[in-house]
């Protein structure tokens, strides 16, 4: 958790962090790492345990939430495909971090600032 609050570079307080899939297991050990920003989890797992400071969500390919919404967006390798590449593009803010837990994903929109390990760390693009 702490490597992954270093790679989304979120300084200050404020705004929302997306977990999507398996990556809302982190949401628990997020929380103290990013103080006053709520992390929003959508898709978690069976028994991810639901923590001060977590919104959770169950949804079918589209995220429900507002376009440019999101100041960071972390997917789990279960949703690092269509269309969940491109719902986590679509909520992200502008020149804001994308993780995704595939390192092979190419989400359009995005000018990738690191890959290996089994990651991609990007930022939204302006167009």
């Amino acid at each position: 958790a702490a490597s992954l609050a270093t790679l989304l570079d979120l300084r200050g307080p404020g705004g929302f962090l997306l977990l999507a899939g398996d990556a809302a297991r982190l949401g628990a050990d997020l929380v103290p790492l990013v103080p006053d920003v709520h992390i929003v989890c959508v898709n978690a797992a069976e028994g991810v345990a639901q923590t001060p400071g977590c919104s959770f969500l169950r949804t079918l390919g589209r995220i429900p939430l507002t376009t440019s919404s999101m100041r960071a967006v972390v997917l789990g390798a279960d949703v690092a495909a269509a269309p969940w590449l491109a719902e986590g593009v679509r909520v992200l803010l502008r020149g804001l971090r994308l993780v995704v837990e595939d390192e092979h994903a190419s989400p359009a929109g995005v000018a990738e600032l690191a890959r290996g390990a089994g990651l991609l760390v990007g930022e939204k693009r302006d167009r």
